[in-house]
C-alpha cells in the first residue's frame, strides 16, 4: 500500500507539470469576449454607397466613383470619388474586426494616414475615413456633410439635408 502511495506522490508533480500548462492553454483559447474590448460605432452598419447617396442628397455633385484597394489602408472597403474635378478617398473600417478596429484607433490618435508612403490628413466619422478633401473646391461643404453622416441622417430624409 505504501508503494502505491509513493508512486502517486511521485506522479503528482509530473501531472501538474503537464496538466497545469494545458489548462491555461485551453482557458486562453476559449471564446469568452471581454465586453470592455468591444467598441461600438454608430455608423458601422452603413456602407460606402450610403455615404455616396448622402453626398448626392446634400447637393454634392459626384462626377465619378471608382473602387480602390482598401488593403493599402488596412480598411474593409474603399473608393475614390471625383467631386468638382478633384478626387477624395473614402475608407470604411469594420470595427467588429479587431485589426481594423485597432487601425482606426491608431488613425484617430495620429490624425493622419499613410497611403503608399504619403502622409494624408484625415477626417474621421465613426468607421469612415476621408482623405483628400482639403484640395477640393467644396471642402467646407464636403467636411460638413461627411461629419453629419449617420444612420439617423440616412434614414430620416428631413435630417439629411444640411443647411449651407
Amino acid at each position: 500500500m505504501t508503494r502505491k502511495m509513493d508512486k502517486c506522490k511521485l506522479m503528482m508533480p509530473m501531472l501538474l507539470v503537464f496538466l497545469f500548462p494545458a489548462f491555461f492553454f485551453i482557458a486562453g483559447c476559449s471564446s469568452v469576449v471581454d465586453p470592455n474590448d468591444l467598441q461600438t460605432v454608430e455608423n458601422n452598419v452603413l456602407i460606402i454607397p450610403d455615404l455616396i447617396h448622402y453626398f448626392e442628397k446634400n447637393k454634392i455633385p459626384i462626377d465619378k466613383v471608382e473602387l480602390i484597394r482598401a488593403d493599402v489602408a488596412h480598411a474593409n472597403d474603399a473608393v475614390a470619388i471625383k467631386i468638382a474635378g478633384r478626387e477624395i478617398g473614402i475608407y470604411k473600417y469594420n470595427v467588429n474586426i479587431r485589426k481594423q478596429r485597432e487601425k482606426l484607433a491608431h488613425i484617430e490618435t495620429e490624425k493622419f494616414l499613410y497611403l503608399v508612403g504619403i502622409k494624408c490628413n484625415v477626417l474621421i466619422n465613426g468607421s469612415f475615413v476621408m482623405v483628400g478633401w482639403e484640395g477640393n473646391p467644396q471642402k467646407e461643404l464636403l467636411a460638413k456633410v461627411f461629419m453629419s453622416f449617420s444612420p439617423k441622417s440616412v434614414n430620416n430624409s428631413e435630417a439629411s439635408t444640411i443647411k449651407r
